[in-house]
Parts: structure tokens; sequence; C-alpha cells
């Protein structure tokens, strides 16, 4: 029984962890896009914010595999609780 709860206790940090930098990420690369999203996009303006730009997609991208870790991580402890 006591394996079972440490399972799970690792679990649970893992799929906090993985949540808590999805949505830091997420914030992060919405405030470094946000000056270049507030103005008529067209490729000048992209170009010229390159850098900011290039973050912004290296942050989404962690995002995105923080959110798919996190369901990814779900699965065992959702599949043990749900056996009938």
């Amino acid at each position: 029984m006591v394996k079972k709860i440490d399972t799970y206790r690792k679990t649970a940090i893992i799929v906090g962890v993985l949540f808590i930098s999805a949505t830091v990420t997420s914030i992060l690369s919405s405030i470094f896009l946000g000056s270049t999203l507030n103005t008529p996009i067209s490729l000048i303006i992209v170009n010229a914010n390159e850098p900011s730009v290039m973050i912004t997609v290296i942050l989404e991208l962690i995002a995105a595999l923080s959110a798919f870790g996190t369901a990814f991580s779900c699965i065992p402890s959702l599949k043990s609780m749900l056996k009938v």
C-alpha cells in the first residue's frame, strides 16, 4: 500500500510541475508576442521583431510539450482508478 501511495505522489508531483511549466510558458509567450500582435500583421513587422517571435515559438513548443506530458502522465493513475 505504501508503494502505491509513493507512486501516486511521484506522478502528482510530475503532473504538477508540467502543469505549472505549461502555464508559465504560455503567459511568457504572450508577453513576448504582445506588442507584435497589437499592430496590423505584416511581414515587415514580424521580420523586425524576429527575436521576439523566435522566443515565443520556443516557449509555445515548451508549453505544448508540457501540456501533452501532463495528459500523458495522468493516464496510469486514471487507468488504475477506473478499473471496474
